[in-house]
């Protein structure tokens, strides 16, 4: 949402008559790009209302560690509940999760990588000790353009696997997520849960919304979403409606002063509209001043391109490798960060 900076989120419930109750502050702030610190605060809840995630990088700019807090209503002191840990090896990330007083010891997670594709599959497991049950085994097919991609969720158990989920994905033309159907597996046979079409501002990479429909709860559910000048999120409404609701607003999450904080306000100044975006070859920007300088960093935070003294508004991007990367553009009237998808063709 932004390079560096706070930002505050505030979360409302709505009743029939639209009234707003406040549940919830989500307090995110990052530098260069990354988390550094999350938190959410209850202000109505009498008992834990307050929740607080510290992240930690290593020398190449990796998370490997979370550490997990809490707070009880009008006290000071945080109360550490856990610690997630990141691993690196080759093609593989681990992601450990420790619960702090809790018989529950956690579970550890392996990511396999694609360097193309991303995640191409993920193994969950129970930390040992537990003999019975081993956990939950995902894996995901690649994509291949206007074609879906599937996602299998099995049970496990010492002597047992079993099928309990299938998810598909739908890519449109620019390679942007259109549509998603979530089934279960229930007695050997497939019931549908939920659809979810994303809906796009154009040919841009800026959701207008996403619309759910669950298929077994017999609702319907809507995410509207709304942005600034600079093309940032400023709101976010929610409308429901199910076989004993009408369709109303029932929440609403209101994007709070996503440029203050710290003092570099680079990533809300400076208004540049990128096109194509998947793009494959060649990179388009506009803007109302020259861009100076462009530097584009893949997901490690690794500069992969840099280049100064730009003569024309676009960017020759053929060598880089398909996949999500984070572009910043500067001039003398400031920088903008934004997210640049490298498609494969």
């Amino acid at each position: 949402h932004f390079q560096q900076g706070i930002i505050q989120i505030e979360e409302y419930s709505m009743d029939a008559n639209e009234n707003a109750t406040l549940q919830s502050i989500y307090d995110w702030q990052t530098k260069d790009g990354w988390f550094i610190k999350s938190s959410r605060t209850f202000p109505n809840n009498s008992g834990y209302n307050y929740y607080e995630s510290q992240f930690e990088y290593d020398a190449n700019g990796r998370p490997f560690q979370l550490l997990n807090f809490r707070r009880l209503k009008d006290q000071t002191l945080l109360e550490p509940t856990g610690k997630d840990s990141m691993g690196y090896e080759a093609n593989l990330l681990r992601f450990d999760y420790r619960v702090t007083g809790n018989q529950n010891p956690g579970y550890y997670t392996e990511y396999v990588h694609d360097t193309v594709f991303g995640v191409k599959a993920s193994y969950v497991r129970d930390i040992p000790n537990n003999t019975t049950f081993i956990g939950m085994y995902e894996v995901q097919s690649f994509y291949k353009l206007n074609l879906p991609s599937y996602v299998l969720g099995y049970s496990d158990s010492k002597s047992n696997r079993k099928l309990m989920e299938n998810r598909q994905f739908y890519f449109d033309s620019l390679d942007r997520l259109k549509f998603m159907i979530d089934s279960s597996i229930v007695l050997n046979n497939m019931r549908l849960h939920m659809y979810i079409n994303l809906v796009y501002l154009g040919n841009t990479s800026l959701l207008d919304s996403i619309i759910f429909d669950e298929v077994l709860l017999n609702a319907y559910q809507v995410y509207k979403i709304e942005y600034d000048a600079n093309q940032k999120v400023s709101q976010i409404k929610v409308f429901r409606k199910s076989s004993s609701q009408p369709y109303r607003l029932q929440s609403r999450f209101d994007f709070i002063n996503p440029s203050s904080g710290l003092s570099d306000q680079t990533s809300t100044n400076l208004a540049v509209t990128l096109f194509p975006n998947p793009a494959f070859d060649r990179l388009n920007f506009k803007s109302e001043r020259p861009i100076e300088a462009v530097e584009i960093y893949d997901l490690t935070g690794t500069l992969v391109l840099k280049q100064n003294a730009i003569e024309k508004e676009s960017l020759t991007i053929n060598k880089l490798t398909p996949g999500i990367y984070l572009i910043k553009l500067s001039n003398e009237q400031g920088s903008s960060c934004q997210r640049l998808v490298k498609s494969q063709n």
